[in-house]
């Protein structure tokens, strides 16, 4: 498999830049990018890198001569992933909470308090026992 061409990289940047943040790129090269933007190509470089976890050489990179290639793949020293997460979420503990407070709210106040109890185990379970979710629910539980 062959080197990208440059306009296959540019034309696939303006698919991706209409259809998630519905902006029209207009440049037709990364250095009419880097100009229309005012950006030097070493700042575009470093957020690349952030961006998807690569790691290159420490060096003076050269990107004003042409006819030379800035970089290649000697330069890139190392991969690390880059790790997003979601915060747990305890959706039955949610469920057996609101489900006590309706209970409660009826007028059935052990199987209201059955149901919180519940909840607090699981959301202990889930959260640990320092987290804000679990306050609430105590202070509910106390309350009740």
């Amino acid at each position: 498999m062959g080197q990208p061409d440059s306009q296959i990289i540019v034309g696939t940047g303006q698919t991706e830049a209409k259809s998630y943040f519905d902006w029209n790129l207009t440049a037709d090269s990364i250095d009419a990018f880097v100009e229309m933007i005012n950006l030097n190509k070493i700042t575009l470089l470093r957020s690349f890198c952030q961006k998807t976890g690569v790691q290159i050489m420490l060096r003076e990179y050269q990107f004003d001569n042409k006819t030379v290639q800035s970089f290649s793949e000697d330069d890139i020293v190392n991969m690390y992933p880059i790790v997003k997460h979601i915060n747990p979420r305890a959706t039955d503990a949610y469920n057996f909470y609101t489900t006590g407070q309706s209970k409660i709210q009826q007028g059935f106040l052990k199987d209201g308090y059955e149901l919180i109890s519940e909840a607090l185990n699981l959301l202990n379970n889930v959260y640990g026992a320092m987290h804000p979710e679990i306050a609430h629910v105590l202070c509910v539980d106390t309350t009740a």
